[in-house]
């Protein structure tokens, strides 16, 4: 067989640079405004006293995340779980 590329292919048929630059500048301007967008509703959030209010029960999570985590691993640790107890050492 010989060396093979796209160039070498009969069937490939290549659109002109010009269509690929249109379509890359449709595909930019739709990504300006999508992030238009983000940027607008993250600024309300910011303003809005929302944010204060989602740290308060984000803060919550993480508190009750880790009394969880710790329980467990006290019980673990303890009860020799997953040989976790004093057999681990």
């Amino acid at each position: 067989m010989g060396c093979w590329t796209n160039d070498s292919q009969s069937g490939v048929h290549r659109r002109p640079k010009q269509e690929e630059a249109i379509e890359m500048e449709k595909f930019g301007a739709a990504g300006l405004i999508l992030f238009a967008a983000f940027l607008l509703a993250t600024g309300l959030v910011l303003r809005w006293d929302l944010i204060d209010w989602l740290i308060d029960a984000v803060g919550f999570l993480f508190i009750a995340a880790g009394l969880i985590t710790g329980a467990v691993g006290l019980i673990r640790l303890f009860t020799g779980g997953r040989k976790g107890g004093a057999e681990a050492f």
